[in-house]
């Protein structure tokens, strides 16, 4: 009852007079006895029973039946890659499938690895992700919520936006929840890993893990989804609330910007929330002070995101401002960290619209260099 998330005050007001007096009780009706050989053997059958019975209740109530790491890992599902018309033809599979409500008719069929042909092209939604349904909340973490999904499939126009979605468990979520929208215009490419982003010293390179997969797919967009980084790759971190740290922060941001912009993607970054105490301290060792549970950490990292996407033109997708809209309870966030059920179709719903948004004032960016660049020529 009394473990992380509870304030200072309540802790010593309630854990310190409750042992004081249990243990001033223990050794007055057990300790005094015993040592004084003044028990008698019915009365010492009597406690030893009541002890026992005691004991192995508070365990049975106490154990978990499983933890947010084992159900995150309990069922991690891929997201399967874009099937492009080719690898369906040589499949020898028909192209022909169910079809969704007419979108905007393309001129020309886009796939990085295709021929690119002149057809009528409708926005078809991939049957791989037709079948993709968020399950109710269970009353804890939802492991759906972060399931590696597949790459979009099914033959692509150039009206539908690719986008590419990095960072760690939090960015898998949101892939998981575009994704569950069903939305034809919109193809999902998951490249987030869980528990890294930008860090730790533990995760692979982000930047030999990134760049095959920006060169390969050549998103229109990349939203880089991910809480606050307190170690990141290859620096010996400063201190996170001071100005080298910051430094540090907006340094790498700018090299993550640089790396997954550099075919001409738009790129969207996030303001992460905070995460929900006590269940989201798990994440943070069971701390909220100097972790990534501390809101002043949060509040450091937004700013160094902001400051970097604002240098590069960006968007900033704020989750944080949305979630501090919404009754952040277990529903919304069972365990704290991760969206769930329908509060993590909702986010992405509301997410939807920067894609597109991104994408225009990408492509309005590069007609205005082009012109300056025929100007100056």
């Amino acid at each position: 009852m009394m473990g992380p998330g509870r304030p200072a005050w309540v802790v010593l007001a309630v854990v310190v007079p409750i042992t004081i007096g249990a243990a001033a009780l223990l050794h007055s009706v057990i300790e005094t006895p015993l040592i004084a050989r003044r028990w008698q053997p019915v009365r010492l059958a009597q406690g030893t029973f009541a002890l026992t019975a005691v004991t192995v209740l508070a365990l049975l109530l106490a154990y978990p039946t499983s933890t947010p790491t084992g159900e995150v890992a309990a069922d991690l599902r891929a997201v399967a890659d874009p099937v492009t018309t080719e690898d369906r033809a040589s499949a020898g599979e028909s192209n022909e499938g169910p079809v969704s409500p007419p979108a905007e008719v393309a001129g020309a069929t886009k796939s990085p690895t295709s021929t690119t042909t002149t057809t009528i092209c409708i926005p078809q939604l991939p049957p791989t992700q037709s079948q993709t349904t968020l399950s109710p909340s269970r009353g804890g973490f939802d492991p759906d919520t972060v399931a590696q999904i597949g790459d979009p499939g099914w033959p692509t126009c150039d009206s539908q936006i690719d986008v590419m979605v990095v960072g760690d468990s939090t960015g898998r979520g949101m892939a998981n929840g575009l994704v569950a929208l069903q939305d034809p215009n919109l193809r999902v490419w998951d490249r987030t890993i869980l528990g890294c982003s930008l860090g730790d010293e533990d995760c692979g390179d982000w930047r030999q893990e990134w760049a095959p997969h920006v060169d390969g797919i050549d998103p229109d967009v990349v939203l880089l989804y991910t809480n606050p980084v307190v170690d990141l790759k290859g620096i010996d971190d400063a201190e996170f609330l001071s100005a080298e740290g910051a430094a540090q922060r907006e340094s790498i941001l700018r090299e993550a910007a640089q790396l997954l912009s550099r075919n001409g993607a738009a790129l969207v970054f996030v303001a992460p929330p905070v995460p929900r105490s006590p269940e989201g301290l798990f994440f943070c060792n069971g701390r909220r002070s100097n972790t990534q549970c501390d809101a002043d950490w949060v509040d450091a990292w937004i700013a160094s995101v902001e400051k970097v996407a604002l240098e590069s033109g960006s968007p900033v997708l704020n989750v944080r401002a949305y979630v501090d809209e919404l009754p952040d309870d277990r529903a919304a966030r069972p365990d704290g960290m991760h969206f769930a059920g329908d509060a993590l179709k909702e986010a992405a719903h509301w997410s939807r619209s920067i894609y597109a948004l991104s994408v225009l004032k990408q492509r309005e960016q590069q007609i205005e260099d082009a012109k300056e660049a025929f100007s100056s020529n």
